[in-house]
């Protein structure tokens, strides 16, 4: 009778120890700096270059990972550019600044401009659904100022 009224309750505390395990160890790359924007602003048809700082703030050391730039107009969804870059492997609380190099269409309209971070982009590193969930970063809305190409005197005509 004693056996019959125990064995319940060691199959609830077997079950509650599962369930409290310990949580597999997982990267967790988070942005530890604004993004820097240079120059800015910038002329169609040319190149701007976009820094921001990467950590692994996680359990586990980070494999290489896929980061993807975007430069959108102002608030729109309408993507102007965006490259893919590669954000090398990270131990755990390690850093790496990435520079990358965006060139912006000569058929860009001028004005302003927001340009997206997006780390794991293609959430292979294996991050908890937490660590993905803070992987999209942006500058202020429309803070990147894309300016007409100035014409020389040469290029009008008489």
């Amino acid at each position: 009778m004693i056996l019959q009224r125990i064995k319940p309750i060691v199959i609830l505390m077997a079950m509650v120890v599962v369930a409290c395990g310990a949580q597999a160890s997982a990267p967790d790359v988070i942005m530890t700096s604004s993004i820097g924007l240079n120059p800015n602003p910038v002329t169609v048809g040319s190149n701007l270059v976009v820094t921001y700082t990467v950590n692994d703030g996680g359990t586990a050391a980070a494999p290489l990972s896929h980061t993807k730039i975007q430069v959108k107009q102002g608030s729109s969804s309408t993507t102007l550019v965006q490259v893919t870059n590669n954000t090398p492997a990270l131990a755990v609380g390690a850093s790496t600044t990435d520079t990358v190099t965006i060139p912006i269409p000569a058929g860009a309209a001028p004005g302003g401009y927001t340009v997206y971070v997006i780390l794991d982009f293609d959430n292979k590193i294996g991050q908890t659904t937490a660590g993905q969930a803070n992987d999209i970063y942006q500058t202020t809305t429309s803070a990147l100022t894309c300016t007409a190409k100035k014409l020389s005197r040469d290029h009008l005509e008489d």
